[in-house]
């Protein structure tokens, strides 16, 4: 089969989904705060976070953007480091990597410059059929845009989500998307030999029915919960090693 006849299967079969999910509502940033290791040290500086991709970031499959990745990672984060998260999210529905490398991250340097950048997109880059080398020169236009209004920011890259897992796939179609995943992800991987990124893999998630939204394709309220509760360890163990090489005061991480 050719590489359009099998992005029509993919988007034929998300366009057979007979449910849709609402755009959720509520607010793109606030401050997380959670007893953690530090007894919920409220007192303390608060660790910035941006999170930017697409519809995952948006909560798509919630009722409201802070039940999604970002407001719920802020969640994990604060406990994890037992101190305040102040969090911003930075989305559009369908984004794929180049959208964020040249739409999302110049955006992040008007505000005050994030301790961590969490990006979570690819998944359309994947149902696009993007070359690898393409998603290869995209991952790398995002880091080179990053690094030049932001450089102490730790850039995490999450890794593809379980989409293959979907019920709203048909069996050989998922097969052929978590093929995709791993690839992509491989790409991504390569990226961490650059100072301060990271790579959140999310294979080992295990993504039950239970975890997905109506349409079957986007993750629920519990769905990314346990997403975020999964990776806020990595993405705190990065920022531990940027504030132990000078980058940040070290106070951020005891």
């Amino acid at each position: 089969m050719d590489t359009p006849a099998l992005q029509r299967k993919i988007v034929e079969a998300l366009g057979m989904v007979p449910v849709r999910c609402p755009d959720p509502v509520g607010p793109t940033s606030g401050v997380a705060s959670a007893a953690g290791p530090l007894n919920g040290d409220t007192s303390a500086p608060p660790l910035r976070l941006a999170v930017l991709g697409d519809s995952t970031v948006m909560g798509v499959g919630t009722p409201s953007t802070p039940e999604g990745l970002a407001g719920e990672l802020a969640t994990a984060l604060a406990e994890v480091s037992g101190r305040p998260v102040q969090w911003r999210a930075t989305f559009f529905a369908g984004a794929t990597m180049r959208h964020v490398a040249t739409d999302l991250v110049p955006g992040l340097s008007e505000a005050r410059e994030p301790h961590v950048i969490v990006v979570s997109a690819g998944v359309n880059d994947l149902i696009r059929l993007h070359r690898r080398s393409t998603f290869r020169q995209d991952l790398q236009l995002l880091l080179d845009s990053a690094r030049a209004s932001l450089p102490r920011s730790v850039v995490v890259f999450g890794g593809m989500p379980p989409t293959h897992l979907a019920p709203a796939l048909p069996v050989v179609l998922a097969r052929f998307v978590g093929h995709r995943a791993r690839l992509f992800d491989l790409e991504t991987m390569a990226m961490t030999g650059q100072r301060h990124v990271a790579f959140l893999p999310l294979r080992a998630l295990e993504f039950g029915p239970e975890c997905f939204a109506e349409d079957g394709f986007h993750p629920n309220e519990h769905g990314y919960r346990l997403w975020a509760r999964h990776v806020a360890p990595t993405v705190y163990a990065a920022l531990a090693v940027s504030a132990a090489s000078g980058d940040w005061d070290p106070d951020l991480i005891t």
